[in-house]
């Protein structure tokens, strides 16, 4: 009978903390990257791609200290490990890596207000969508928006 006590009061109070953490954790979600755009610049011949966008964040985000993956079309993700982008010229943050047939450069812009820019170029990387839904996450604020991709053909 006191295993029985034992093996139900750890079940109690494992569904309690379940029932008052959940809308707890629920409730913190991560910052996101609001208002997001993208476009892209597709030349299949070249077997690359050109993004660009802005966003806005509420929070505060730093590039040259967290994690930053981009990701188009859930065909390519790129993950710039934290320390990868650097501070440059006028406050942007530029960072370049090659990931097996993929190399990719970013740049991050912050503006005022809490709004920033960002272009991308992705070697090894085409499709012949006139559409292009692009991701961004920097340090677990994330956005995400399809524009339009404008294509050069092979030819």
């Amino acid at each position: 009978m006191k295993n029985t006590l034992t093996w139900t009061w750890q079940i109690v109070l494992f569904l309690a903390v379940f029932v008052v953490a959940s809308p707890l954790a629920l409730a913190q979600t991560a910052p996101q990257l609001q208002s997001f755009t993208t476009g892209a610049v597709v030349d299949l011949k070249a077997d690359a791609t050109a993004l660009a966008g802005e966003f806005t964040t509420t929070s505060s985000i730093d590039p040259a200290n967290e994690a930053v993956t981009l990701t188009v079309d859930t065909a390519t993700s790129v993950t710039f490990p934290k320390g990868s982008f650097k501070k440059g010229f006028f406050g942007a943050y530029q960072a370049g890596i090659t990931s097996g047939t993929i190399k990719a450069g970013m740049l991050l812009y912050p503006l005022k207000g809490g709004k920033w820019v960002y272009s991308a170029a992705i070697e090894g990387f085409s499709s012949p969508s006139t559409s292009v839904t692009v991701g961004l996450d920097i340090g677990g604020a994330a956005g995400s928006a399809t524009g339009k991709a404008f294509v050069f053909p092979k030819h």
